[in-house]
């Protein structure tokens, strides 16, 4: 009887290691691509990237600052990838996290944020004029100056200046 109960204690403990040592290989994963932030033009489609290493067992999902992402017909989890069919400056705005998690074990990793950089689909993005009112006497004659700076996303900056000579 002492043999027969060994064996069953033998083959237990043959078990118990395989399966405590499948678990940890099923636990150390890591992001392979991570999500990385992005410049992307307004109203343009955007794939979001999100892996990882060992996919067993593995379930994504994507927050969107700290919130769940749910499925809809402009933005869709594609498999472990996010899509935006049309990014959108104030839907898509803030931080974006893949998810993955062992469902056997529970144990999740959260990517690191990635974020939209939203640019304008026009090639004058911002436009921030400063007026700058210039008054010279000069016979009744007065300058008036005008100043300003265009940002965009195809130049960095463009100044420009209008001056106008008025009276007599």
């Amino acid at each position: 009887m002492s043999v027969g109960f060994s064996a069953v204690a033998v083959t237990l403990t043959v078990v118990f290691v395989v399966a405590v040592t499948a678990t940890r290989q099923q636990d150390s994963f890591y992001f392979d691509p991570a999500p990385v932030s992005q410049d992307v033009v307004e109203r343009s489609p955007v794939r979001l990237r999100c892996d990882v290493s060992n996919r067993q067992q593995i379930r994504f999902y994507w927050t969107l600052n700290g919130k769940p992402v749910v499925n809809s017909s402009r933005r869709w989890q594609d498999g472990s990838d996010l899509r935006i069919s049309g990014v959108d400056r104030a839907l898509d705005a803030g931080s974006l996290r893949c998810i993955a998690t062992n469902v056997t074990t529970g144990i999740a990793l959260r990517s690191a944020a990635a974020r939209l950089n939203v640019l304008c689909k026009q090639y004058l993005c911002t436009i921030s004029h400063h007026h700058h009112h210039r008054r010279r006497r000069r016979h009744r004659h007065f300058v008036v100056g005008l100043h300003g700076l265009i940002r965009g996303i195809f130049f960095t900056d463009a100044y420009w200046t209008i001056r106008r000579q008025t009276g007599q």
